[in-house]
């Protein structure tokens, strides 16, 4: 795991995430271990739903691990972006590769997408860099 589940704050526990909110504000989202590879429909909605309530009418940051994604259809995972952008300020992804940090921050410039998305290879980095959406 990039990101470490600390065990002085309270935990959820999802189908296929683990997610809890620092002393900041931040949402962060690792995934599940237990879990398979792919993710049905339904299970994705609940996720959803389950971050929804979470994260309530407000808009957060979120520090998310990179993963391979449970959701394997293209189409599947352009409405999960959209689902997330009703309670994302900006994501900030945490990846141990340098290369892919900045080949995929390049290309982020690039693509329209409903909320900022970054990479990072430190928490520290995508802490400072999400301080910057906080209303």
């Amino acid at each position: 795991m990039l990101i470490t589940v600390p065990q002085n704050l309270t935990i959820h526990h999802l189908t296929h995430s683990i997610v809890w909110f620092d002393k900041e504000g931040f949402l962060f989202i690792v995934p599940n271990q237990k879990q398979g590879d792919s993710a049905g429909e339904k299970q994705i909605r609940a996720e959803l739903n389950a971050l929804q309530n979470l994260v309530g009418k407000k808009k957060v940051g979120i520090i998310a691990e990179d993963r391979r994604s449970p959701i394997k259809k293209s189409k599947q995972r352009a409405a999960v972006a959209t689902d997330f952008a009703q309670f994302t300020s900006a994501m900030a992804i945490i990846t141990k590769s340098s290369v892919k940090k900045n080949i995929s921050n390049i290309f982020l410039r690039f693509i329209s997408s409903a909320y900022p998305v970054r990479l990072f290879t430190s928490q520290e980095e995508a802490k400072v860099w999400l301080r910057g959406f906080s209303s």
